[in-house]
């Protein structure tokens, strides 16, 4: 029966489907995105890009990976700035590009990231007053330019990588001073 299921599996990767219908031949479980969110699709039409969370009447928004049968790989530019009652946002693994200033939204009280983000993107968090909480995936290489500016003071991140993992990440100079007094958590298990 293995021998079976691995070579259906085998042949159901080759042709772009899934057994299941929940799982990519990656492992990664395809989640489609709170209804109201507005996506653009790559100039070479392979993936998506959620650009737009204006419509979307959620208060506690995902941000899925697979839209209309194809991949949602980013985060474009200002994507929250303009919904309002904004609690949380939840990306799904597999998002991994992020425009500037995107989340950009006061209400917003906890983001949660997954693993493989190597940039959160510049300004990301800028002027999220009510930002609480951070949920960072393990692969973090650089946190940019004024990407916690004005975030509020009682701020926690929860990173899912060790605290050698955390050192390693390059923080540019400005507009993240919140990380020298925020509470830390390690090792992070959600």
């Amino acid at each position: 029966m293995k021998k079976i299921r691995s070579l259906s599996l085998f042949f159901a990767c080759l042709t772009g489907l899934s057994l299941s219908g929940l799982t990519s031949c990656g492992g990664v479980e395809k989640i489609e995105g709170s209804e109201g969110l507005i996506y653009e699709l790559s100039e070479d039409g392979s993936s998506y890009i959620m650009t737009d969370a204006s419509k979307c009447t959620v208060k506690d928004v995902v941000v899925g990976n697979w839209h209309d049968d194809l991949p949602v790989t980013g985060i474009g530019d200002m994507a929250f700035k303009f919904q309002e009652g904004l609690n949380s946002v939840t990306v799904a693994e597999g998002v991994t590009s992020y425009g500037e200033c995107w989340l950009d939204n006061g209400t917003c009280t906890k983001v949660t990231l997954p693993n493989g983000v190597e940039s959160m993107g510049v300004a990301a968090f800028l002027i999220c007053f009510e930002l609480k909480e951070l949920v960072i995936g393990t692969g973090l290489k650089t946190i940019e330019v004024d990407t916690f500016e004005k975030v509020n003071e009682d701020f926690t991140i929860y990173f899912r990588g060790s605290e050698e993992e955390w050192n390693d990440v390059e923080v540019a100079d400005r507009g993240n001073d919140i990380l020298e007094t925020c509470k830390m958590v390690f090792d992070y298990k959600d």
